[in-house]
Protein backbone atom coordinates (compact mmCIF):
# COMPACT_ATOMS: atom_id res chain seq x y z
CA UNK A 1 0.00 0.00 0.00
CA UNK A 2 1.37 3.42 -1.03
CA UNK A 3 1.84 5.78 1.91
CA UNK A 4 0.47 9.29 1.45
CA UNK A 5 2.75 12.17 2.40
CA UNK A 6 0.46 14.73 4.04
CA UNK A 7 2.95 17.55 3.35
CA UNK A 8 2.99 16.68 -0.34
CA UNK A 9 -0.82 16.62 -0.33
CA UNK A 10 -0.77 20.13 1.14
CA UNK A 11 1.64 21.16 -1.63
CA UNK A 12 -0.63 19.77 -4.37
CA UNK A 13 -3.68 21.40 -2.81
CA UNK A 14 -1.87 24.73 -2.65
CA UNK A 15 -0.99 24.46 -6.36
CA UNK A 16 -4.64 23.87 -7.18
CA UNK A 17 -5.76 26.75 -4.95
CA UNK A 18 -3.37 29.18 -6.65
CA UNK A 19 -4.41 28.04 -10.13
CA UNK A 20 -8.04 28.59 -9.11
CA UNK A 21 -7.26 32.17 -8.10
CA UNK A 22 -5.22 32.70 -11.29
CA UNK A 23 -8.27 31.74 -13.35
CA UNK A 24 -10.52 34.10 -11.36
CA UNK A 25 -7.99 36.94 -11.80
CA UNK A 26 -6.70 36.51 -15.35
CA UNK A 27 -9.56 34.76 -17.17
CA UNK A 28 -12.78 35.67 -15.34
CA UNK A 29 -11.46 39.06 -14.13
CA UNK A 30 -13.37 38.55 -10.88
CA UNK A 31 -10.83 37.95 -8.05
CA UNK A 32 -12.11 36.94 -4.62
CA UNK A 33 -8.90 37.64 -2.66
CA UNK A 34 -6.58 40.67 -2.56
CA UNK A 35 -3.25 40.82 -4.41
CA UNK A 36 -1.51 40.73 -1.04
CA UNK A 37 -3.34 37.54 -0.02
CA UNK A 38 -2.47 35.94 -3.37
CA UNK A 39 1.19 36.91 -3.02
CA UNK A 40 1.31 35.28 0.44
CA UNK A 41 -0.06 32.02 -1.01
CA UNK A 42 2.47 32.18 -3.84
CA UNK A 43 5.35 32.86 -1.45
CA UNK A 44 4.29 29.87 0.66
CA UNK A 45 4.37 27.69 -2.46
CA UNK A 46 7.86 28.96 -3.38
CA UNK A 47 9.10 28.17 0.15
CA UNK A 48 7.69 24.64 -0.02
CA UNK A 49 9.34 24.05 -3.40
CA UNK A 50 12.63 25.44 -2.11
CA UNK A 51 12.57 22.95 0.77
CA UNK A 52 11.41 20.08 -1.46
CA UNK A 53 12.64 20.63 -5.05
CA UNK A 54 11.75 17.00 -5.81
CA UNK A 55 8.09 17.92 -5.41
CA UNK A 56 8.04 20.62 -8.09
CA UNK A 57 5.39 19.79 -10.68
CA UNK A 58 5.67 20.81 -14.32
CA UNK A 59 2.19 22.29 -13.81
CA UNK A 60 3.12 24.26 -10.68
CA UNK A 61 2.08 27.96 -10.83
CA UNK A 62 5.75 28.84 -10.26
CA UNK A 63 6.59 27.36 -13.65
CA UNK A 64 4.43 29.87 -15.48
CA UNK A 65 4.44 33.64 -15.95
CA UNK A 66 1.28 35.66 -15.31
CA UNK A 67 -1.69 35.59 -17.59
CA UNK A 68 -3.16 32.79 -19.67
CA UNK A 69 -3.76 33.10 -23.39
CA UNK A 70 -7.30 33.93 -24.50
CA UNK A 71 -9.31 31.96 -27.03
CA UNK A 72 -10.35 34.02 -30.04
CA UNK A 73 -7.00 35.81 -30.40
CA UNK A 74 -3.97 34.82 -32.45
CA UNK A 75 -0.97 33.92 -30.29
CA UNK A 76 2.44 35.32 -31.26
CA UNK A 77 5.84 34.52 -29.74
CA UNK A 78 7.57 37.39 -27.94
CA UNK A 79 11.03 38.02 -29.40
CA UNK A 80 12.10 38.97 -25.88
CA UNK A 81 10.09 37.16 -23.17
CA UNK A 82 7.78 39.34 -21.06
CA UNK A 83 8.75 38.24 -17.59
CA UNK A 84 6.96 39.19 -14.39
CA UNK A 85 8.77 40.99 -11.57
CA UNK A 86 9.76 39.48 -8.26
CA UNK A 87 7.97 41.18 -5.35
CA UNK A 88 9.31 42.72 -2.16
CA UNK A 89 7.38 44.03 0.82
CA UNK A 90 9.93 45.70 3.10
CA UNK A 91 12.98 47.91 3.18
CA UNK A 92 15.08 44.87 4.15
CA UNK A 93 13.97 42.97 1.04
CA UNK A 94 14.88 45.95 -1.16
CA UNK A 95 18.29 46.01 0.56
CA UNK A 96 18.71 42.30 -0.25
CA UNK A 97 17.92 43.04 -3.91
CA UNK A 98 20.62 45.75 -4.03
CA UNK A 99 23.16 43.39 -2.42
CA UNK A 100 22.44 40.69 -5.04
CA UNK A 101 22.83 43.21 -7.86
CA UNK A 102 26.18 44.46 -6.52
CA UNK A 103 27.46 40.92 -6.02
CA UNK A 104 26.63 39.73 -9.55
CA UNK A 105 27.73 42.89 -11.39
CA UNK A 106 30.73 43.51 -9.11
CA UNK A 107 29.76 47.19 -9.21
CA UNK A 108 29.08 49.25 -6.10
CA UNK A 109 28.14 52.58 -7.71
CA UNK A 110 25.03 51.59 -9.65
CA UNK A 111 22.00 53.88 -9.86
CA UNK A 112 18.38 52.74 -9.96
CA UNK A 113 15.41 54.01 -11.93
CA UNK A 114 12.36 54.07 -9.66
CA UNK A 115 8.91 54.14 -11.26
CA UNK A 116 5.24 53.64 -10.46
CA UNK A 117 3.97 50.07 -10.47
CA UNK A 118 0.81 50.43 -12.51
CA UNK A 119 -2.09 48.16 -11.60
CA UNK A 120 -3.03 47.35 -15.18
CA UNK A 121 -2.37 44.92 -18.02
CA UNK A 122 1.17 44.51 -19.36
CA UNK A 123 1.47 45.21 -23.09
CA UNK A 124 4.19 45.10 -25.75
CA UNK A 125 3.77 47.49 -28.69
CA UNK A 126 5.88 47.41 -31.86
CA UNK A 127 6.55 50.23 -34.35
CA UNK A 128 8.33 49.70 -37.67
CA UNK A 129 9.66 52.76 -39.49
CA UNK A 130 7.57 54.85 -37.13
CA UNK A 131 4.25 53.09 -37.83
CA UNK A 132 2.28 51.08 -35.27
CA UNK A 133 2.19 47.46 -36.46
CA UNK A 134 1.47 45.15 -33.52
CA UNK A 135 0.44 44.87 -29.89
CA UNK A 136 0.72 41.75 -27.73
CA UNK A 137 -0.40 41.01 -24.17
CA UNK A 138 2.06 39.31 -21.82
CA UNK A 139 0.15 36.02 -22.13
CA UNK A 140 2.24 33.24 -20.61
CA UNK A 141 5.43 35.26 -20.93
CA UNK A 142 6.64 33.43 -24.04
CA UNK A 143 3.59 34.02 -26.24
CA UNK A 144 0.99 36.76 -26.09
CA UNK A 145 -2.42 37.54 -27.54
CA UNK A 146 -2.44 39.75 -30.62
CA UNK A 147 -4.66 42.66 -29.54
CA UNK A 148 -3.49 45.07 -32.26
CA UNK A 149 -6.98 46.12 -33.36
CA UNK A 150 -8.13 46.67 -29.78
CA UNK A 151 -5.09 48.83 -28.99
CA UNK A 152 -5.91 51.07 -31.95
CA UNK A 153 -9.01 52.21 -30.05
CA UNK A 154 -6.90 53.83 -27.30
CA UNK A 155 -6.77 57.55 -28.03
CA UNK A 156 -3.46 58.03 -26.18
CA UNK A 157 -1.66 55.54 -28.43
CA UNK A 158 -0.02 57.19 -31.47
CA UNK A 159 -0.34 55.18 -34.68
CA UNK A 160 2.64 57.14 -36.05
CA UNK A 161 5.66 58.11 -33.96
CA UNK A 162 6.56 61.78 -33.73
CA UNK A 163 9.82 63.07 -35.19
CA UNK A 164 11.47 62.97 -38.60
CA UNK A 165 13.81 60.02 -37.97
CA UNK A 166 12.07 57.22 -36.04
CA UNK A 167 14.04 54.01 -35.43
CA UNK A 168 13.69 51.14 -37.88
CA UNK A 169 12.13 49.02 -35.12
CA UNK A 170 10.91 50.22 -31.75
CA UNK A 171 9.30 47.76 -29.37
CA UNK A 172 8.07 49.32 -26.15
CA UNK A 173 6.68 47.78 -23.00
CA UNK A 174 3.95 49.40 -20.97
CA UNK A 175 0.64 49.05 -19.21
CA UNK A 176 -2.96 49.36 -20.33
CA UNK A 177 -5.16 50.70 -17.54
CA UNK A 178 -8.51 52.28 -16.79
CA UNK A 179 -8.70 55.60 -14.96
CA UNK A 180 -10.74 55.65 -11.76
CA UNK A 181 -13.41 58.03 -13.03
CA UNK A 182 -13.95 55.89 -16.13
CA UNK A 183 -14.25 52.81 -13.92
CA UNK A 184 -16.89 54.47 -11.73
CA UNK A 185 -18.99 55.42 -14.79
CA UNK A 186 -18.66 51.92 -16.22
CA UNK A 187 -19.84 50.26 -13.02
CA UNK A 188 -22.73 52.73 -12.72
CA UNK A 189 -23.82 51.73 -16.22
CA UNK A 190 -23.51 48.03 -15.34
CA UNK A 191 -25.63 48.57 -12.24
CA UNK A 192 -28.41 50.14 -14.33
CA UNK A 193 -28.20 47.21 -16.75
CA UNK A 194 -28.32 44.76 -13.81
CA UNK A 195 -24.95 43.33 -14.82
CA UNK A 196 -22.23 42.10 -12.46
CA UNK A 197 -19.94 44.91 -11.30
CA UNK A 198 -16.22 44.87 -12.05
CA UNK A 199 -14.12 44.30 -8.91
CA UNK A 200 -11.56 47.00 -9.74
CA UNK A 201 -10.17 49.08 -12.65
CA UNK A 202 -7.48 46.49 -13.44
CA UNK A 203 -10.01 43.74 -14.05
CA UNK A 204 -12.22 46.06 -16.05
CA UNK A 205 -9.26 47.00 -18.28
CA UNK A 206 -8.22 43.36 -18.74
CA UNK A 207 -11.76 42.36 -19.66
CA UNK A 208 -12.07 45.23 -22.13
CA UNK A 209 -8.75 44.55 -23.86
CA UNK A 210 -9.78 40.96 -24.55
CA UNK A 211 -13.15 41.74 -26.10
CA UNK A 212 -13.41 40.44 -29.66
CA UNK A 213 -15.18 43.55 -30.98
CA UNK A 214 -12.93 46.67 -31.12
CA UNK A 215 -16.03 48.89 -31.22
CA UNK A 216 -16.95 47.61 -27.76
CA UNK A 217 -13.36 48.14 -26.57
CA UNK A 218 -13.53 51.78 -27.72
CA UNK A 219 -16.51 52.34 -25.38
CA UNK A 220 -14.32 51.43 -22.38
CA UNK A 221 -12.05 54.48 -22.81
CA UNK A 222 -8.80 52.70 -21.90
CA UNK A 223 -5.47 54.45 -21.30
CA UNK A 224 -1.87 53.34 -21.81
CA UNK A 225 1.55 54.37 -20.49
CA UNK A 226 4.99 53.08 -21.52
CA UNK A 227 8.04 52.54 -19.34
CA UNK A 228 10.56 50.41 -21.22
CA UNK A 229 12.28 49.60 -24.51
CA UNK A 230 12.63 45.94 -25.51
CA UNK A 231 16.01 44.53 -26.54
CA UNK A 232 14.96 43.81 -30.13
CA UNK A 233 14.57 47.54 -30.84
CA UNK A 234 17.13 49.07 -33.19
CA UNK A 235 17.27 52.10 -30.91
CA UNK A 236 20.19 52.11 -28.47
CA UNK A 237 19.71 53.60 -25.02
CA UNK A 238 21.89 52.85 -22.00
CA UNK A 239 19.89 54.54 -19.23
CA UNK A 240 16.50 53.25 -18.10
CA UNK A 241 15.78 56.60 -16.42
CA UNK A 242 16.54 58.56 -19.62
CA UNK A 243 14.42 56.18 -21.72
CA UNK A 244 11.27 57.81 -20.32
CA UNK A 245 12.17 61.17 -21.84
CA UNK A 246 13.22 59.48 -25.08
CA UNK A 247 9.85 57.76 -25.37
CA UNK A 248 8.13 61.11 -24.82
CA UNK A 249 10.04 62.62 -27.77
CA UNK A 250 8.38 59.99 -29.97
CA UNK A 251 4.96 61.09 -28.74
CA UNK A 252 4.44 58.03 -26.55
CA UNK A 253 2.57 58.46 -23.24
CA UNK A 254 4.78 57.85 -20.19
CA UNK A 255 4.56 58.38 -16.44
CA UNK A 256 6.15 61.56 -15.15
CA UNK A 257 6.63 60.34 -11.58
CA UNK A 258 10.06 58.68 -11.84
CA UNK A 259 13.30 59.11 -9.92
CA UNK A 260 16.96 58.21 -10.34
CA UNK A 261 18.25 56.92 -7.01
CA UNK A 262 21.74 55.96 -5.92
CA UNK A 263 21.08 54.48 -2.47
CA UNK A 264 18.57 52.49 -0.46
CA UNK A 265 17.69 55.67 1.45
CA UNK A 266 16.81 57.54 -1.75
CA UNK A 267 14.72 54.60 -3.00
CA UNK A 268 12.82 54.48 0.28
CA UNK A 269 12.28 58.25 0.20
CA UNK A 270 10.75 57.89 -3.29
CA UNK A 271 8.52 55.02 -2.09
CA UNK A 272 7.25 57.10 0.84
CA UNK A 273 6.59 60.05 -1.48
CA UNK A 274 4.55 57.84 -3.82
CA UNK A 275 2.59 56.37 -0.90
CA UNK A 276 1.48 59.88 0.11
CA UNK A 277 0.54 60.79 -3.46
CA UNK A 278 -1.25 57.49 -4.13
CA UNK A 279 -4.75 58.61 -3.03
CA UNK A 280 -4.55 61.65 -5.35
CA UNK A 281 -3.58 59.76 -8.53
CA UNK A 282 -6.26 59.37 -11.23
CA UNK A 283 -5.37 55.68 -11.67
CA UNK A 284 -4.51 52.73 -9.45
CA UNK A 285 -0.98 51.70 -8.52
CA UNK A 286 0.08 48.96 -6.12
CA UNK A 287 3.68 49.95 -5.46
CA UNK A 288 6.87 51.06 -7.16
CA UNK A 289 9.33 49.30 -9.47
CA UNK A 290 13.07 49.52 -8.86
CA UNK A 291 15.24 48.89 -11.95
CA UNK A 292 19.00 48.91 -12.43
CA UNK A 293 19.49 52.10 -14.43
CA UNK A 294 22.46 50.95 -16.54
CA UNK A 295 20.89 48.75 -19.23
CA UNK A 296 24.25 47.09 -19.95
CA UNK A 297 24.52 46.02 -16.30
CA UNK A 298 20.88 44.91 -16.43
CA UNK A 299 21.64 42.69 -19.41
CA UNK A 300 24.63 41.20 -17.57
CA UNK A 301 22.38 40.34 -14.61
CA UNK A 302 20.16 38.24 -16.87
CA UNK A 303 16.99 36.45 -15.77
CA UNK A 304 15.78 33.61 -13.61
CA UNK A 305 13.19 31.27 -15.13
CA UNK A 306 10.48 33.82 -14.31
CA UNK A 307 11.96 37.17 -13.32
CA UNK A 308 14.62 39.64 -14.45
CA UNK A 309 17.37 39.93 -11.83
CA UNK A 310 17.76 43.62 -12.67
CA UNK A 311 14.41 44.77 -11.28
CA UNK A 312 12.10 44.21 -8.34
CA UNK A 313 8.65 45.46 -7.36
CA UNK A 314 8.05 46.94 -3.93
CA UNK A 315 4.35 46.41 -3.26
CA UNK A 316 2.30 48.61 -0.98
CA UNK A 317 -0.31 47.19 1.37
CA UNK A 318 -3.81 47.22 -0.10
CA UNK A 319 -5.72 50.40 0.70
CA UNK A 320 -8.59 49.93 3.12
CA UNK A 321 -11.42 52.09 4.39
CA UNK A 322 -14.31 51.72 6.81
CA UNK A 323 -17.87 52.70 5.90
CA UNK A 324 -21.51 51.80 6.60
CA UNK A 325 -23.71 49.40 4.66
CA UNK A 326 -26.95 51.29 4.07
CA UNK A 327 -28.85 48.58 2.23
CA UNK A 328 -28.37 45.26 0.43
CA UNK A 329 -30.16 44.92 -2.90
CA UNK A 330 -30.40 41.68 -4.88
CA UNK A 331 -30.23 42.27 -8.63
CA UNK A 332 -31.60 39.66 -11.02
CA UNK A 333 -29.63 39.41 -14.26
CA UNK A 334 -31.06 38.61 -17.68
CA UNK A 335 -30.05 34.96 -17.23
CA UNK A 336 -31.67 34.78 -13.81
CA UNK A 337 -28.40 35.06 -11.83
CA UNK A 338 -28.85 36.73 -8.44
CA UNK A 339 -26.20 39.31 -7.51
CA UNK A 340 -26.33 40.86 -4.02
CA UNK A 341 -25.14 44.48 -4.09
CA UNK A 342 -24.33 46.43 -0.93
CA UNK A 343 -25.26 50.12 -1.04
CA UNK A 344 -22.56 51.90 0.96
CA UNK A 345 -22.04 55.28 2.53
CA UNK A 346 -19.65 56.71 -0.11
CA UNK A 347 -15.98 56.33 0.84
CA UNK A 348 -12.76 57.18 -1.02
CA UNK A 349 -10.47 54.17 -1.67
CA UNK A 350 -7.49 54.17 -4.04
CA UNK A 351 -8.71 57.31 -5.79
CA UNK A 352 -12.23 55.96 -6.41
CA UNK A 353 -15.41 56.86 -4.55
CA UNK A 354 -16.94 53.52 -3.60
CA UNK A 355 -20.68 53.62 -3.01
CA UNK A 356 -21.62 50.01 -3.82
CA UNK A 357 -19.95 46.63 -3.82
CA UNK A 358 -20.83 43.04 -4.67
Amino acid sequence: MKLINPDYDVYQALCQEIWHHCKLYYIDHQPVITDEEFDLLYKKLEEMESLHPEWVLATSPTQRVGEALTSGFKSIVHKTPMLSLANSYSQDEIADFIKRVKKITEQTDLAYSCELKMDGVAISVCYEKGKFVRALTRGDGKKGDDVTNNMKTIALLPLQLAGANPPEVLEVRGEVFMKNDVFEKLNATRTQAEEQLWANPRNAAAGALKLLDPKEVAKRNLSVAFYGIAEESTLSVNSQYESHELLRTFGLPTLSLVAKCTSLEEIWEFAEKVKKLRPTLPFNIDGIVIKVNDRRAAKKLGNTAKNPRSAVAYKFAAEQAITWIKEIIVNVGRSGVLTPVAELEPVLVAGSTISRAT
